[in-house]
């Protein structure tokens, strides 16, 4: 009888010592790989284009956040950035923009929603507009997987 406890409790602590954390945060390196636009339920893709080349990478530790992006086109080249710090609740993610480009965003709060799926992470979101109303008919999809 003794040998089965003995059996059952390593089986025990085998188990739950290999089990793992299926919890995923979006803490380190990520590259954007695409935006759809769904306004009004016709959804169009807005990166990658035809018309434009750019790259855009996201950092997160455990309650900060910052972007960097630079867009090429026919009318030159833009440097985009901002972060600040984050909530995450479950999937409702919170950003708070501490800095920008758009200086108009600072201060401001993005809710959004933050799913997994395989190695992308995927941010979908109502923008806001120049007087930082939610723009209901218009959502926006990004997709990220892990820059190593």
């Amino acid at each position: 009888m003794r040998k089965v406890i003995l059996l059952i409790l390593i089986a025990s602590v085998t188990t739950l010592g290999s089990a793992q954390n299926t919890e995923v945060n979006p803490q380190g390196a990520w590259n954007l790989v695409k935006i759809l636009n769904d306004q009004d339920g016709n959804t169009i893709i807005a990166f990658p284009s035809a018309t434009y080349k750019m790259s855009q990478h996201k950092v997160w530790t455990k309650d900060k956040w910052m972007f960097t992006s630079n867009y090429v086109g026919e009318t030159g080249t833009f440097n985009d950035y901002g972060g600040g710090s984050y909530t995450l609740e479950g999937n409702l993610y919170t950003e708070y923009i501490d800095f920008s480009t758009y200086k108009e965003y600072v201060g401001k709060t993005v809710k959004m929603k933050m799913e997994f799926v395989n190695d992308t992470l995927v941010q979908s979101y109502h923008p806001v507009d120049s007087l930082g109303n939610s723009m209901e008919n218009v959502m926006i999809i990004e997709k990220y997987v892990r820059w190593e």
